[in-house]
């Protein structure tokens, strides 16, 4: 046998030997079609967002949408979420929220890029309308199986932007569009994040551990 074919054999028995030895993360599978239908029956419907410390989603009544929606909101203001079918696989999201993590919001750089002022807010409301193309695991090598209980992404086409307004304390606002980013392998190593000028529709679904439901939280960033 010739060195060169020697090192092939060798090269692919350990490939084969180290598969062989891990588990099912290496399948990287796709959310079972029982796991989507429990989704989809979760995360339709008027929700109070959650608290940090809160462990389940309290409904919410159209009118307590509407009144907060319809009105300045203040620090006492509670969060509210909408996310309904209007047609087919096309869905609308809108509602109040104070986490604004979920935005990527987390530094001036990050305000820079909106053109928008980093300064004591209190909150702020969104809307959002999409055509959905997919739903995937967030971590695929993570997943254990098709039923997994863990976050996923939903894949949506934009039908608009999803637009945000939020209120300061001092009782200006501003508004702009969410804008996504893309996150690649840096050579060398470490990863490389790169800012797009558009929302590409992929929105995060959080899975709650103590409730053991899953809530569409917003856009996913990367």
């Amino acid at each position: 046998m010739g060195i060169g074919l020697y090192k092939t054999v060798v090269i692919c028995f350990l490939g084969l030997t180290i598969s062989g030895c891990a588990n099912v993360r290496w399948s990287h599978p796709a959310p079972s079609s029982e796991l989507v239908q429990e989704v989809a029956n979760d995360i339709y419907g008027i929700k109070y967002e959650k608290d940090y410390i809160a462990t389940v989603e309290e409904p919410a009544t159209q009118e307590e949408f509407d009144q907060i929606m319809n009105n300045p909101p203040t620090k006492e203001t509670r969060g509210i979420g909408l996310v309904a079918r209007v047609e087919d696989e096309t869905f609308l999201m809108a509602g109040y929220s104070t986490h604004f993590y979920k935005l990527g919001l987390n530094s001036e750089k990050d305000y820079a890029r909106y053109n928008i002022e980093d300064k004591p807010a209190i909150g702020y409301k969104y809307a959002y309308q999409g055509k959905i193309t997919g739903i995937a695991f967030q971590s695929p090598h993570m997943a254990m199986s098709s039923n997994d209980r863990t976050s996923l992404i939903l894949r949506t086409t934009p039908i608009s932007a999803f637009q945000v307004k939020i209120f300061y304390e001092d009782n200006t606002s501003a508004t702009f569009e969410f804008l996504s980013s893309t996150l690649s392998t840096r050579f060398g190593g470490g990863f490389k994040l790169t800012p797009l000028s558009y929302f590409d529709g992929w929105l995060l679904i959080d899975h709650s551990y103590y409730s053991d439901t899953f809530t569409l939280s917003g856009p996913y960033n990367k």
